[in-house]
C-alpha cells in the first residue's frame, strides 16, 4: 500500500506545518487541514480521519495528472523521467565500479508532450475515475469502523505534476498559470455532489490550495474562462548529472 499521506506531509509540509492559500468561504481551510494531519492511510480511500464525538469522517482521495500525453498506464512524461533516474543510477555506479579516478556527464532528454488540451483531459479523466468510486469508498470506511450512520466531509487532494506549470497571456499580459486559476476544475466541483472541499496540490512551488463549495460560488466571475487563454508548455527538459571520483589518499 502507498502511503500518500506520508508522501503529502513529506512533499509538502515545512517543520511540521502546511502553509496554504485558503479558498474557503467559511475560512475552514485550518480545520480541514488539522483533521488531514491527524488522518492515517487506508486503501481507497487513501486516508481518512474519524472524529468521534461528531460522527464525522474526512475522507480524502490523492490523484495526480500532468499536461502531458496519458495512457491507460498513466503519464508517459513522468514514466519517462522515472526511467531516466534509474539509467542514470546505474550508469554512475558502473562508472564508479570500474574506474578508479575521473568524471562523467550523465545527460538524459525527455519530450513532455505537454498541451492545454491534454492538460484538461487529463484532469477530467482521472477525477471521474477516483469520482466513480466514491460511494464505495464510503461504505468501505462503515463496514471498517462498524458505523453505519457515519457523516462525511469528502475531498480531493488533487496534484497537479506539469512540469514547470504553462504561461499565457491574460488581459494583455504574461502569466505564471495552475489549473485552479481557470473555471473548468472548478466548476467540476460544483457539479460533483459527493465532494465538498478540493486541495490543489502545486507540485512546481509546493503550494496547497483550498476550495469548497461556497467560495466558488461567491467567487465565480473572478475565475479565468479556460478557453479565452492561450497557454505554453515546456515540451522537452534535459536531466543532467554528473560523477566525480578522485582516488584516495
Amino acid at each position: 500500500m502507498k502511503k500518500e499521506l506520508e508522501y503529502i506531509k513529506k512533499e509538502y509540509a515545512k517543520n511540521g506545518y502546511f502553509y496554504y492559500n485558503d479558498f474557503t468561504q467559511n475560512k475552514s481551510a485550518h480545520h480541514l487541514l488539522e483533521k488531514l494531519n491527524k488522518s492515517q492511510d487506508f486503501e481507497q480511500p487513501d486516508f481518512y480521519f474519524y472524529e468521534n464525538n461528531t460522527n464525522v469522517c474526512y475522507l480524502f482521495e490523492h490523484f495526480e495528472f500532468d499536461a502531458s500525453l496519458n495512457t491507460s498506464k498513466g503519464s508517459l512524461y513522468r514514466k519517462k523521467s522515472t526511467e531516466n533516474e534509474i539509467e542514470i543510477t546505474n550508469e554512475a555506479n558502473k562508472f564508479i565500479k570500474e574506474n578508479k579516478e575521473g568524471f562523467i556527464p550523465i545527460i538524459k532528454h525527455i519530450e513532455t508532450a505537454a498541451t492545454k488540451s491534454q492538460w484538461e483531459e487529463n484532469f477530467f479523466n482521472v477525477f471521474d475515475s477516483h469520482y466513480k468510486k466514491i460511494n464505495k469508498y464510503k461504505e468501505k470506511l462503515k463496514n471498517t469502523l462498524n458505523k453505519q450512520e457515519l457523516q462525511f466531509v469528502t475531498t480531493f487532494v488533487i496534484e497537479d505534476k506539469t512540469e514547470f506549470g504553462a504561461y499565457g497571456l491574460h488581459n494583455g499580459k504574461g502569466h505564471y498559470f495552475h489549473l485552479h486559476d481557470f473555471d473548468i476544475p472548478l466548476h467540476k466541483l460544483l457539479d460533483a455532489k459527493e465532494i465538498d472541499y478540493f486541495i490543489f496540490l502545486d507540485f512546481d512551488t509546493h503550494t496547497i490550495n483550498i476550495f469548497n463549495k461556497p467560495y466558488i460560488i461567491e467567487h465565480e466571475n473572478d475565475f479565468i474562462p479556460f478557453n479565452e487563454v492561450q497557454l505554453a508548455f515546456i515540451d522537452s527538459i534535459m536531466e543532467y548529472s554528473a560523477v566525480l571520483k578522485t582516488k584516495k589518499e
